[in-house]
């Protein structure tokens, strides 16, 4: 008999476009967030979040969310995140390989120094080992690849 073993990747890069992040537009792709609980935990119920559905500027924003990724780009199984400068024309595009054992979910921080903005990309929701949200369960004698990556323009 083989066993599984749980896997949770998670990535936390944090990015700068050299302005204060207020004056940086944003795209998410996504539709819902996991409402948070006791101790900032996910409580495993999902809320609307219609913010940044196209490139919007972040503002005063404040963000410390878990998000289900929901939308890919059309030449795959890819779901994007834009960040954008629009006075300079720099652009982030951090692209997240979606779909079974993938990067399923994202975390977005904003910390309040606001010169950065973390843009996380994970498999699986924040305590996800207890709350079993987007947990890969990974059968013995199996493996799973996962990738994610920056395009700059």
């Amino acid at each position: 008999e083989t066993e599984t073993i749980p896997v949770s990747m998670g990535w936390h890069p944090y990015f700068t476009l050299q302005v204060p992040i207020d004056d940086l537009l944003l795209n998410l792709p996504v539709n819902e967030f996991l409402e948070l609980g006791d101790r900032n935990i996910p409580s495993g119920s999902y809320l609307p979040f219609n913010q940044f559905k196209s490139l919007e500027e972040i503002g005063t924003t404040q963000l410390d969310h878990g998000f289900p990724v929901t939308s890919c780009t059309s030449d795959s199984d890819r779901a994007a995140t834009i960040l954008s400068e629009s006075d300079s024309g720099q652009q982030l595009l951090i692209w997240q390989e979606t779909g079974p054992t993938k990067y399923n979910y994202l975390q977005v921080y904003t910390p309040p120094d606001r010169n950065s903005i973390a843009i996380e990309p994970m498999s699986s929701a924040p305590d996800s080992f207890n709350n079993k949200i987007g947990l890969i369960e990974l059968p013995g004698g199996q493996s799973t690849n996962l990738s994610w990556g920056i395009t700059t323009s």
